[in-house]
């Protein structure tokens, strides 16, 4: 239960003294305060790197200016100010004036001078956003207003290690498709530099990025968010079921118990006969086209020119050349890392969603 009292007078001057905007520029969570007006006074350093505002002057503009509403009528900020009520845990999706698109937990407290609204003080974690990226290990051009969030891209991976190699051509065979992509690696190895590089080679590339951080969604939130939630579970959580299945039922089948234990209070429905099922009754389906993996479309392209080179010397041997012209191509792109045949392939209709 709020109790006003306690917020009588805990205003703008109290939260932003010399001393505690100290402690607010080295937190590791954002902060933002607004006046009564919804302007915007102050807002600290990794609030501003998150959201794209480190070459936009925030202090002086309206809220509304710098955020809009998505999927909501109404900012959480303006809510809080015009209710004079805390949003405590507000679990919701947010967009900025620069582009982004971020999902944050958030706790939104009113702040008052003697009873009278005096602003709103905001402390948000991120779940997942499309720019929380330190500047310091960011080789593209930084964003600023005028232009979208620069996602890395494969050029940005740089070595000539054996294994990178592999795993770039990897990443790169799943960026012409649509199904899902598991990366592991240790912490500190580059997944989400990989992630975002198949994305921005892919045909979703014209869409937002959107990382979902595990570590820092609060556990009670965490399941909710993975599995489904019930109206109430949290600020504004929706009825959203969770429906497992398989190709065939088998597998969800013979793990049912463990699958409505992982759901918990959450509406959780299992598909009968799976995907197979589902496609036989009638029902919509949406298929990607199936194409032969890269490495085997490169191999299968190389190893053609050679032949056609060699079969058409017998009768000109100046085709010898697109022979030789292969092999330096596919020595190049074995130093390198870089093969022209690959990319242009990659463009091809067949390998496309």
């Amino acid at each position: 239960m709020f109790n006003s009292r306690q917020f009588y007078n805990v205003n703008r001057a109290s939260v932003l003294t010399p001393q505690v905007r100290a402690i607010w520029d080295n937190m590791c969570i954002g902060v933002a305060v607004v006046d009564a007006d919804g302007i915007c006074e102050y807002m600290n350093p990794i609030q501003r790197r998150a959201d794209g505002f480190t070459r936009i002057p925030v202090e002086g503009q309206h809220i509304t200016s710098l955020y809009v509403p998505h999927e909501l009528e109404v900012i959480p900020t303006m809510e809080c100010l015009q209710t004079g009520k805390p949003l405590l845990k507000k679990a919701y999706w947010y967009a900025t004036s620069t582009n982004f698109l971020a999902s944050t937990v958030t706790d939104f407290f009113p702040l008052f001078d003697h009873g009278r609204k005096d602003g709103v003080i905001a402390f948000t974690i991120w779940t997942g956003n499309t720019a929380h990226v330190s500047e310091s290990r960011r080789p593209l051009k930084p964003c600023n207003a005028d232009t979208p969030y620069s996602y890395y891209t494969f050029s940005s991976i740089v070595g000539r290690y054996e294994a990178l190699q592999e795993c770039i051509h990897e990443a790169r065979s799943a960026a012409t498709s649509s199904s899902p992509v598991m990366i592991w690696g240790e912490s500190g190895t580059g997944k989400e530099l990989f992630a975002q590089a198949i994305h921005s080679a892919s045909s979703r590339a014209g869409h937002p990025f959107i990382p979902v951080n595990c570590a820092a969604i609060p556990e009670n939130l965490l399941e909710g968010i993975l599995f489904g939630t019930v109206k109430g579970a949290y600020t504004d959580a929706p009825d959203k079921p969770v429906i497992f299945f398989c190709r065939s039922g088998n597998r969800t089948d013979k793990a049912s118990d463990l699958l409505r234990s992982l759901a918990g209070d959450a509406e959780a429905w299992q598909m009968e006969g799976g995907a197979t099922a589902w496609d036989k009754a009638g029902l919509p389906v949406v298929r990607s086209r199936r194409s032969l993996p890269m490495f085997r479309q490169i191999q299968i392209g190389a190893g053609g020119m050679v032949l056609l080179g060699l079969a058409l010397s017998l009768a000109w041997p100046q085709w010898l050349w697109l022979s030789a012209f292969v092999g330096a191509g596919l020595v190049f792109a074995g130093v390198t890392g870089f093969c022209g045949l690959g990319l242009l392939l990659a463009r091809m209709p067949w390998n496309k969603k």
